[in-house]
């Protein structure tokens, strides 16, 4: 609803209820007296510009939203000081017009989005007045420019009582309007409270609102009087220093196309006929002449001549003009740049302009966007040929600032009754990169749209890989779909910055949906197809982040295991040196090792082995090998890995571990003599484990049941036995009644009955331990039924639980 009322004006106001009224009195500055006041309050649901003015005795209020006023309310809040009020009608806008007290002017303040108008005795001015800069030399021609952001769609009012029609730009920022008024031969712009108000002189007069400012123009170009005129005549956009020109490019075309040929045969005679003393200004005037018609490859060609004889000539601002501006025709944007900024153009605001279209060409256009604007006057009175091609950079640049106001003037420079399909297909490519700046997606959606069924490849490319992203944005397209259509563009325009950006992006698509294979393969034909420096480093910068998230921050971790060593093969390169790189290899190594998949891991390790370590990190990563060729049944690979990697500086427990798994290794490989050969000296529970393995395999069950008994612990009524306690001592039982030996069973039996009682071995030690009294014990009836003769392996055992609770790299 309407929010209308009327309170007495303070600094920071309190909003009254909707439809509250008031009669309070303010000071009259004339007389000192109090005197009425009336505020009235607009609220609105969003926000809203506003333009407030006098004209022809009425003051006009008018915002750039329509809503429907209770005027019976409205009258009544005014009362006292307002005596007439209207709604006008429009439907799209809200315009009130009244009739106020003499004396009374407005002001406005805004709380939230409530609008406030304040109606009392004071000075008819804006808080903020905005600048009117008159621009003779805009890329469109002579304008007015208001620079004031965030003004609303400008509108066409008729003025019942004096008759004519006026243009209105109401703006959201509180207090911006215009003071003082100025006139000019083909418009007025009048005092105004809030907004813009142009009074045309002529039915030629437009204007033009963006984000960035207000453009009143006239078609054929705005008249200034003679004064302003002459306060201008040095401006440019932007600049109080005048632009010096050196191309001419209208005077060197010497007549129209249809003059072409006989104008080319006349310079070339000239050329021939000159003396040497003229030879090369008549060249360098061929060479123009070229220019203007559009032949830069001739142009170059002909200034070679003239460098390699005249070397002076070659040093002017004249010669590096019009090479600069030939290089940046044949897109050489690079040589452009450099001859644009030799030291004889400095200063000169045309050469400045084609320097930063061609930086705009090089990357990073919203860079250079200020300077095409300050300097774009320079391309107004260029023929078509040149003017169209730089407009269209210019612009392009100007939305990448978000500049509407300059996009739509170098857009308008650009537009002709003759542009080519490319322009057109670019002009519309452009204009939907403006829309979606200023929010009109369905505006940016059909231009896009109509841009991507052109016969233009590159543009056709450019406007369907955006319309794609917006409607991704706006979710109407799925992340999926929207990769579909991004694949299918993956050829719709080689090399580049569209296919460069276009596999980057396709790689970070790819990454959000956890294909980081597909990632990683596009992003390395980023790098593989730009050599240039910057692409590759990018790609690959991007590949090396990837690929250290994988397995250096564990995202590997939740793919399946045989998919994430297949993609660090694959990707293998990219693993970093030194430690980053080796702890991606332990971690990769260590999940492999946990799911069995043992060959795999061994791949893994070997080439760490053999490529990336040395000394004692060498020796540690070669023991961890040899235990997985130990637990993949390859003994000798085992031995032949720990021999190679064995060091001299190696500590006492490496050394010691390296030493029981190649005993383990040879006794595999039946070679138990060297195995007990190892051990001959070793007293740790490992050595004794691995003896009661070897010896349980040759079956010296009473050498087994010697090393077992060393590694248990003695017994007592307290003694509680864990599970690998608990089995070594049926080991040691089975090894007894295997060795025949009766009183070392009974003994056993004696001493660790009761806590074998208390596990879940119970039953098992029970029945191979039982005195002869309960029946002789058939020994090969034993050996049958118990498992452990055949599947014992207390050292290896000990390692697969250590590696299912750490990981491989914990045992060293």
């Amino acid at each position: 609803e309407d929010a209308l009322r009327a309170s007495t004006p303070q600094p920071a106001p309190a909003a009254a209820p909707a439809g509250a009224s008031s009669a309070d009195a303010a000071a009259d500055p004339a007389s000192g007296q109090r005197s009425r006041v009336a505020s009235l309050s607009f609220s609105w649901d969003k926000s809203t510009a506003a333009a407030v003015f006098e004209r022809g005795g009425y003051l006009w209020v008018v915002f750039d939203r329509y809503q429907e006023l209770d005027m019976r309310l409205l009258r009544r809040l005014g009362a006292g000081v307002v005596y007439h009020m209207e709604q006008r009608e429009s439907r799209t806008n809200t315009i009130v017009r009244m009739i106020v007290e003499d004396g009374y002017h407005p002001s406005v303040r805004r709380e939230g989005l409530l609008w406030i108008v304040d109606l009392m005795r004071q000075p008819y001015r804006p808080r903020t007045p905005i600048a009117v800069t008159p621009q003779p030399s805009s890329p469109v021609g002579p304008r007015l420019y208001l620079p004031v952001t965030e003004a609303g769609k400008a509108m066409v009012l008729l003025d019942p009582e004096v008759g004519d029609r006026f243009l209105v730009v109401p703006v959201v920022p509180l207090g911006n309007g215009v003071y003082p008024g100025h006139a000019y031969p083909d418009a007025v712009l009048p005092v105004t409270v809030q907004g813009v108000v142009v009074e045309p002189r002529t039915n030629r007069i437009s204007i033009t609102s963006t984000r960035n400012g207000v453009e009143v123009v006239s078609e054929g170009g705005m008249i200034f009087s003679p004064d302003t005129a002459q306060l201008q005549a040095m401006a440019t956009i932007g600049s109080d220093v005048e632009l010096e020109k050196v191309l001419d490019i209208g005077g060197w075309m010497r007549g129209p196309e249809e003059e072409f040929l006989d104008n080319k045969q006349m310079l070339q005679l000239a050329v021939a006929n000159a003396p040497a003393s003229r030879r090369n200004p008549a060249r360098l005037e061929l060479a123009r002449f070229f220019f203007a018609h559009g032949y830069a490859a001739e142009t170059l060609g002909i200034l070679r001549a003239v460098e390699a004889d005249a070397p002076d000539m070659a040093n002017t601002s004249a010669f590096h003009a019009l090479r600069g501006a030939a290089n940046y025709l044949m897109g050489r944007y690079d040589e452009a740049v450099a001859d644009m900024s030799h030291p004889s153009l400095l200063g000169i605001q045309e050469a400045t302009f084609w320097r930063s279209a061609a930086q705009a060409q090089l990357g990073d256009p919203a860079l250079q966007a200020l300077t095409l604007r300050d300097t774009g006057g320079a391309i107004s009175n260029y023929p078509r040929r040149v003017k169209v091609p730089l407009a269209i950079v210019a612009a392009s640049a100007a939305v990448e600032a978000a500049d509407d106001l300059a996009a739509s003037n170098f857009l308008t420079a650009a537009r002709i009754d003759e542009n080519t399909p490319h322009e057109q297909a670019a002009l519309a490519y452009i204009e939907g990169r403006q829309a979606v700046g200023i929010g009109n997606y369905t505006q940016a959606l059909e231009l896009w749209g109509d841009v991507a069924d052109s016969d233009d490849r590159y543009y056709r490319a450019l406007a369907s890989r955006d319309r794609l992203e917006l409607l991704h944005k706006l979710e109407e397209l799925s992340r999926a779909d929207l990769i579909k259509g991004l694949e299918r563009l993956r050829f719709a325009w080689r090399g580049g910055e569209f296919e460069f950006n276009l596999l980057m992006r396709l790689g970070d698509l790819y990454t959000q949906t956890g294909d980081h294979g597909e990632a990683l393969r596009v992003w390395q034909q980023a790098s593989t197809y730009f050599r240039d420096e910057v692409r590759m480093a990018e790609a690959g910068q991007r590949m090396r982040d990837t690929f250290r998230a994988l397995y250096r921050d564990g995202v590997a971790d939740s793919m399946p295991p045989v998919r994430a060593i297949a993609l660090f093969d694959e990707f293998r390169h990219l693993t970093p040196d030194g430690p980053d790189g080796d702890e991606m290899i332990r971690r990769l190594a260590d999940r492999l090792v946990s799911m069995d998949l043992l060959q795999q891991a061994a791949v893994l390790l070997e080439r760490q082995v053999k490529h990336r370590l040395s000394g004692l990190d060498r020796s540690r990563v070669g023991a961890r090998l040899g235990l997985v060729y130990l637990l993949d049944r390859q003994p000798d690979k085992a031995v032949e890995t720990l021999m190679a990697t064995k060091d001299g500086g190696m500590t006492d427990a490496l050394d010691r571990q390296r030493r029981h798994l190649m005993a383990r290794s040879l006794a595999d490989m039946d070679r138990l003599g060297d195995a007990m050969a190892l051990l001959a000296e070793d007293t740790s529970r490992d050595a004794h484990l691995l003896r009661a393995e070897i010896q349980w395999g040759k079956q010296d069950w009473a050498g087994a049941a010697t090393a077992l008994e060393a590694v248990i612990p003695e017994a007592d009524r307290s003694l509680v036995l864990a599970g690998e306690e608990a089995r070594l001592v049926l080991d040691w039982a089975t090894a007894l009644t295997l060795a025949q030996d009766e009183a070392g069973v009974r003994t056993l039996r004696r001493r660790y009955a009761d806590a074998m009682n208390r596990t879940p071995l119970a039953r098992a030690f029970d029945l191979i331990t039982a005195p002869p009294e309960q029946g002789l014990i058939d020994y090969r009836t034993v050996a049958d039924r118990i498992k452990q003769a055949e599947d014992f392996r207390a050292f290896l055992t000990a390692y697969r639980d250590r590696l299912r609770t750490d990981g491989l790299s914990a045992i060293n």
